[in-house]
């Protein structure tokens, strides 16, 4: 199964200068699949090193000679690492020293591509208060399989590429909503997807699913110091259900303290469990500069595990995926939150914006909003034809913006309207604004510079989408 970061991966190997590179992101996303495939279609000398499962002498010290390191690895592998192998440190969190010591791979010039991936990183380096010397070592952040990788693993590679070339028709949308229904049942971890592929059975899918919220409820008790494991597992699974609503820390866990649940929801998104869409003025650019911390919501890690916390079943979900979009419009505020967490690449944390503004009778909310070049987009996500776009037109007033992107289950159409001709706002001047209309599996066309792998024969393809430049 391809993934769009392998090209990133790559690319990094063959610098001159490259830095030790960290994979960072949740468990059973494909971080060690990933580097394992990237090294073998490349033929790269890969040394894999999987520090929950093997002990190393070396890594037992408070302070740790790489030198050494690369004897005992030697001496493990019965062969020399070269500049052109690659070490591969998997669950490096296991080993908060070797992650600190990673930057002298670096600056003492020592060949081999270092590479590394773990889980609860972050956890990790506020823990010990690790620091990384800017441009001595290098982070990638991985999140489950999007819908156009989706769609590559299960061989319907064209729609990929039409996705991501802009080019849709409107003979494929059809097609293309009920992919989507699929993908919104299973959802973007690899497993789920692999199992899907092999058995087709939808009930073996969602075992897939519980077994990995599982493996995320065992992994709590790490947690334990600094909070009660069985509280933040509660909230976790409370999460799935808060998906896309400002948070109340008493609709997460009514029996615990703010300062209790607060802690908790910090640890999950450090754990990129859950993703926070923090509120922004949206004032000016940068659209970082009027962030309000303290007004947030959160998505999750995937929507497949969302629904199956939930228990919504994926015959549920297809024949009444229209009523669940008006009536549970948070499906469809998921994914595309789970796609744009990534907007700004691989080469920084999952992170998402969004715009409130909650005064007298004129309150209003943007899902999303992106910085793109110098403009600030606000995103919608309705499911209903004809949906109300009051809080759009609200923003476009406020901010004086004209130009914005609908997600629904309609097909693509571009158009300008305005407020007083759809009777939104009373006495408002008049504004109209341009809304390009866009189905919900186009998310990945709106996400500029991303890369995916098309197929054209037995050679791949490389194809660069922005829908900006159209």
């Amino acid at each position: 199964m391809k993934r769009l970061i392998e090209k990133e991966i790559l690319s990094w190997y063959n610098e001159t200068d490259r830095p030790p590179l960290i994979l960072r992101g949740p468990r059973q996303i494909g971080k060690t699949t990933t580097v394992k495939i990237v090294a073998k279609e490349n033929n790269i000398d890969l040394f894999e090193i999987n520090l929950e499962r093997e002990g190393y002498h070396s890594l037992t010290k408070e302070k740790i000679d790489i030198y050494e390191l690369l004897a005992e690895i030697e001496s493990k592998f019965k062969r020399k690492p070269t500049k052109e192998s690659m070490l591969f440190f998997d669950e490096i969190q296991e080993s908060p020293a070797l992650i600190e010591s990673l930057r002298y791979f670096y600056e003492d010039n020592i060949g081999p591509a270092i590479i590394a991936a773990g889980s609860l990183l972050e956890l990790v380096i506020k823990k010990k208060e690790i620091s990384f010397p800017v441009g001595r070592v290098r982070f990638l952040y991985m999140v489950p399989m999007t819908f156009c990788e989706f769609l590559l693993a299960i061989k319907e590679e064209q729609f990929a590429q039409s996705i991501l070339e802009n080019n849709v028709r409107k003979f494929m949308h059809n097609d293309l909503v009920k992919l989507l229904k699929k993908y919104f049942y299973i959802g973007g971890m690899p497993k789920a997807i692999l199992t899907f592929i092999e058995t087709q059975s939808l009930s073996k899918v969602r075992g897939v699913h519980l077994d990995i919220v599982e493996t995320y409820a065992a992994d709590f008790p790490k947690y334990a110091k600094r909070i009660d494991y069985k509280r933040i597992e509660k909230i976790f699974k409370q999460a799935a259900y808060q998906v896309g609503k400002k948070v109340k820390y008493q609709n997460f866990d009514s029996e615990s303290g703010s300062r209790e649940v607060k802690n908790a929801i910090e640890l999950l998104i450090d754990a990129m469990v859950v993703v926070p869409a923090i509120h922004s003025e949206c004032s000016g650019l940068p659209l970082d500069a009027t962030l309000t911390p303290s007004i947030y919501k959160l998505y999750f890690l995937d929507i497949g595990l969302m629904n199956a916390i939930q228990k919504l079943d994926y015959h549920f979900i297809d024949e009444h995926l229209d009523a669940i979009l008006v009536n549970k419009g948070v499906i469809a505020e998921q994914f595309i939150a789970q796609h744009l967490q990534q907007f700004y690449n691989n080469r920084q944390p999952p992170e998402l914006r969004y715009w409130v503004r909650d005064k007298g009778t004129s309150k209003a909310e943007v899902d999303f909003v992106i910085q793109k070049d110098s403009k600030i987009i606000p995103i919608e996500v309705k499911a209903e034809k004809g949906g109300k776009l009051k809080s759009l037109f609200i923003f476009a007033l406020e901010k004086n913006w004209k130009e914005v992107i609908l997600f629904n289950n309609n097909f693509i159409k571009k158009y300008k309207t305005s407020h007083k001709s759809n009777h939104l706002i009373n006495d408002a001047p008049a504004t109209e604004i341009t809304i390009t209309n866009l189905p919900l599996y186009m998310i990945e066309s709106i996400l500029p510079n991303i890369v995916i792998l098309g197929y054209a024969g037995l050679n791949f393809l490389y194809i660069t989408a922005n829908v900006f430049a159209q």
